[in-house]
């Protein structure tokens, strides 16, 4: 099969499901569109998504080859499973920095002092990679990621502010903010604002899922008595950790 044959077989997939103003669904979609194409067609369909800037993802997709491909020059990695190991790892790192930077400008807009970004950003980070790893590496639904990810934000959040002798709020609302369904509520209005309401159905579901599943999260952290996340806190010395 030839370029002009995948590209037009690509574009009748996106015409079948009205792609034009979702990219964010054709994200959700495209393993879907490609799994019935053969290595060759694959490769050649993915060239054009990036060369036509069609997909989200194309320019991080891309720094990562790069990495992973300069990683395996250096270490000598030959096998599949060790390059595939090698792009999970950066995948993750570039996950945590966005995440940290990310919180980081969320406790900027809440006033939080400035002493206490460096673990906001912390916070934010671990949570976020918390829910991707769940999702991904271990194939979980987004509500189970969320909830043990929200979890693992206020515990931390608790600890820290024990440690640190200042109020959890501070470091819990900005830690949550990576797990907000932001994209998942501007979905629902934008669905409900043309009209679309199955799309809103079904974006509204996700979104509610997801709010459901932080506030699971929290009730369930906060059930550890004080005396405990003291204890926790003393053990890992967290005020001289952030001197």
């Amino acid at each position: 099969m030839n370029i002009n044959d995948v590209f037009i077989k690509c574009v009748e997939k996106w015409a079948e499901n009205e792609l034009d103003d979702r990219i964010n669904f054709a994200m959700d979609k495209f393993d879907d569109w490609i799994k019935d194409f053969d290595e060759e067609e694959k490769d050649i369909l993915c060239k054009i998504l990036e060369k036509f800037n069609y997909y989200p993802l194309g320019n991080i997709n891309k720094l990562i080859k790069e990495l992973s491909d300069e990683s395996r020059k250096v270490f000598g990695v030959s096998n599949d499973d060790s390059v595939i190991s090698v792009v999970m790892i950066i995948h993750i790192v570039l996950q945590f920095i966005a995440s940290f930077f990310g919180t980081i400008a969320f406790s900027i807009m809440f006033f939080v002092p400035r002493k206490y970004y460096p673990c906001c950003g912390l916070i934010g980070g671990f949570g976020w990679i918390t829910c991707w790893i769940i999702m991904h590496p271990f194939g979980m639904s987004y509500f189970t990621g969320t909830i043990v990810a929200s979890a693992v934000v206020v515990l931390l959040s608790r600890i820290c502010g024990v440690g640190l002798k200042c109020p959890a709020t501070l470091f819990m609302l900005s830690g949550l903010f990576p797990l907000v369904p932001g994209v998942g509520i501007y979905w629902t209005v934008y669905s409900v604002i043309t009209g679309d309401l199955m799309e809103a159905s079904r974006y509204g579901r996700q979104t509610f899922g997801t709010a459901i599943a932080i506030v699971l999260g929290i009730c369930f952290v906060f059930e550890v008595p004080q005396k405990t996340i003291a204890k926790i806190a003393a053990v890992f010395h967290i005020k001289n950790f952030f001197k």
